[in-house]
């Protein structure tokens, strides 16, 4: 089972966000965002340092707000030399009370 934990900061020297990921593969991944559309509702973030995995290999994350209780999450992964390519795609729910 994946679980992970997200933090997001903002670094005043580079005046950018910042998301670091602590995930249950060991993996520990530091986002930058590099987009957010016109209405605010899709959000790229792109890898800046990842842990444990070969170093030339890139990864972005985009949110895709769907409405006021839906999202998605797309995860992209490029081997080096190779273009980005979808790893996976999940839709979130807000659960009804």
């Amino acid at each position: 089972m994946h679980e992970d934990l997200g933090l997001f900061s903002y670094d005043k020297g580079r005046k950018q966000f910042v998301l670091r990921q602590f995930n249950s593969e060991d993996f520990i991944v530091q986002w930058l965002i590099t987009s957010i559309s016109d209405d605010g509702k899709t959000i790229i973030l792109d890898s800046e340092a990842v842990e444990n995995i070969p170093k030339s290999m890139r990864t972005r994350l985009t949110y895709k707000i769907i409405g006021d209780n839906e999202f998605t999450e797309t995860y992209e992964i490029a081997e080096p030399g190779k273009d980005l390519a979808a790893y996976y795609v999940k839709n979130f729910k807000r659960k009804k009370p």
